[in-house]
């Protein structure tokens, strides 16, 4: 049986060879040392590798014993990447595995660093897997195997005296700032700017503003929520499936296929596209989950790229899925400070995101409760937060009391002075009848801590005054709480297609010298700035990819 499985995973296949791999697993102990040895030949023969480019015996051992925390597979996988070869050879060789290298080699360590360590200090191996060796530690740090400051002070030695500060090292320096951010590395802010003022990091992988204003962010917020790139391997299968590899079931063509025609704003609206892609849900999930994440991450990048349509229609999608493992990836991408997840989405904040929250809600209040209360996140997305839990209300998943209960706590929780933020908590206890909060909302007004904007659906005013509760208390607490339910705007997101498809960005009469735009104008000062969608397949270098491998597209389709 062993040596049927060998025979398969060394063959060359189309697809996954899925049966090959779970028979591995369930085989686990016997299959072992073939797959070491495996490595162990790959390591002695990398031209062989080269010569057959379909031969990709040697990733999935890596993978499996991954998965199955080997120990013996640690130092054979170093000495693998840390081969004196061309960088382009090795990262034509091992592209099917090259950015999990870290959370490969941090799943069969045993929390065991020196090797990892001596592969990021060896000058002669592939610069790539040095990079990743360096995002090895952070993983240790997320599985709880390394605390954040012993390895923080390590990065400190590899800025300040192990990593050689020479121009072809750029690779290292880039991953080493990316990985020390997600530590919020405010221990290493002043060699981070000194290493992009030497110009050994140019922000092809990520900018100097992406850092600073990670660290503009708690520390615990940060801690919290390291993505997935940075834990351990526990399926090995599904993170070969997830589109480190080249080759495709047919399925998968077509959710290449779609996501491709989804990644750009070509004027007319991509309703075969988007249908396809409900129809391969299972498919296309894990590669959107991906792709969201990967946008957080290179948001600064992006917003300079604002043809990029994919995370918008990822975000519908999700909420029609009811994807709750979207949950907490959206809250981190709306939760960048500043405004730049409006510049990346436009409209979406103000229109849809509450609704988009509560379709993948998970039952977890802190993270919403989070994005609400923190200052630094935009007050339009903090509007947004507040709003989700009224619709949580309307969809029967939060009582009004548990929620007012909540809202009464804001008004002793959010900052004394005027905001949006004040006029989203007074308007919402309105729509839900605001007896518990009366007092507090007339000394919101006293205070003068709303601006001027429409704060019922009837009167425009300034603050809020006697008129304003009045109106209010009048229809009745039961009429009130059953005109919610009729309220379109607390409604769920059922269809992605019925939501997208009277953008104004899609006219398919246009003509294709015009410009397309995602949203209206805003007002002047009064609205956040969104951002307009441009035509044409522009894809930047170091855009995520579409097939949502999370790799940058030059690394991947772009190659």
């Amino acid at each position: 049986m062993t040596q049927d499985i060998l025979t398969q995973l060394k063959a060359v296949h189309e697809q996954l060879p899925y049966e090959t791999l779970t028979a591995a697993i369930a085989h686990r102990e016997q299959i072992i040392p073939e797959l070491l040895q495996i490595i162990e030949q790959a390591k002695e023969n990398p031209d062989e590798l080269w010569e057959q480019s379909e031969y990709r015996a040697p990733f999935y051992a890596m993978y499996l014993l991954a998965q199955f925390r080997e120990k013996q597979a640690y130092p054979l996988i170093v000495d693998f990447f840390s081969i004196s070869e061309d960088d382009e050879f090795f990262l034509e060789v091992t592209e099917d595995v090259a950015n999990n290298i870290g959370r490969i080699l941090a799943s069969v360590c045993g929390g065991d660093d020196r090797l990892i360590k001596s592969l990021i200090e060896n000058d002669d191996a592939y610069k790539y897997a040095r990079g990743e060796a360096i995002g090895a530690l952070v993983c240790l740090v997320q599985s709880g195997e390394k605390s954040r400051e012993d390895v923080l002070a390590y990065f400190k030695t590899l800025f300040q005296e192990k990593l050689t500060r020479k121009p072809e090292n750029e690779t290292i320096w880039e991953l080493l700032v990316e990985h020390s951010t997600a530590l919020h590395p405010e221990e290493l802010y002043e060699e981070i700017k000194q290493a992009y003022a030497d110009e050994l990091v140019k922000g092809w992988f990520i900018k100097l503003e992406h850092v600073e204003h990670q660290l503009a962010l708690t520390k615990e917020r940060i801690l919290k929520r390291l993505p997935r790139n940075y834990s351990l391997i526990e399926d090995a299968i599904a993170d070969m499936k997830s589109g480190m590899f080249s080759f495709r079931s047919e399925n998968d063509e077509q959710v290449s296929n779609a996501l491709f025609e989804l990644t750009i704003n070509s004027g007319i609206f991509p309703r075969e596209a988007l249908t396809k892609a409900i129809e391969l849900r299972e498919q296309v999930t894990p590669r959107l989950l991906g792709y969201l994440e990967t946008t957080e991450k290179y948001a600064y990048e992006q917003r300079d790229n604002d043809n990029l349509m994919l995370h918008i229609y990822a975000l519908y999608l999700f909420a029609q899925f009811r994807e709750q493992r979207a949950y907490p990836i959206i809250v981190n991408f709306f939760s960048l400070p500043g405004k730049i997840s409006l510049e990346i989405t436009g409209d979406v904040v103000t229109e849809d995101l509450h609704r988009i929250l509560a379709s993948v809600y998970d039952g977890d209040d802190t993270l919403l409760k989070n994005l609400i209360e923190d200052e630094q996140v935009n007050e339009y997305v903090r509007d947004a937060g507040i709003r989700t839990f009224v619709t949580l209300v309307v969809c029967g998943q939060k009582s009004r009391d548990e929620v007012m209960a909540y809202f009464q706590t804001l008004f002793g929780k959010l900052e004394r002075k005027p905001s949006f933020t004040w006029n989203s908590l007074v308007y919402v206890c309105m729509d839900l009848y605001p007896e518990e909060v009366d007092a507090e909302i007339r000394q919101v007004a006293k205070e003068g801590l709303t601006e001027e904007v429409l704060l019922t659906k009837d009167i425009n005013i300034l603050g809020l005054h006697e008129e304003a509760l009045k109106k209010s208390y009048a229809l009745g607490k039961e009429k009130t709480l059953e005109k919610l339910q009729n309220d379109d705007h607390y409604t769920l997101i059922d269809d992605t297609i019925r939501e997208l498809k009277d953008w104004s960005c899609f006219d398919n009469k246009r003509q294709e010298n015009e410009e397309p735009k995602l949203i209206s104008e805003p007002e002047p000062e009064t609205e956040p700035r969104y951002a307009e969608m441009r035509t044409g397949p522009k894809i930047g270098r170091n855009d995520p990819c579409s097939c949502g491998s999370g790799k940058k597209y030059k690394k991947c389709c772009g190659a």
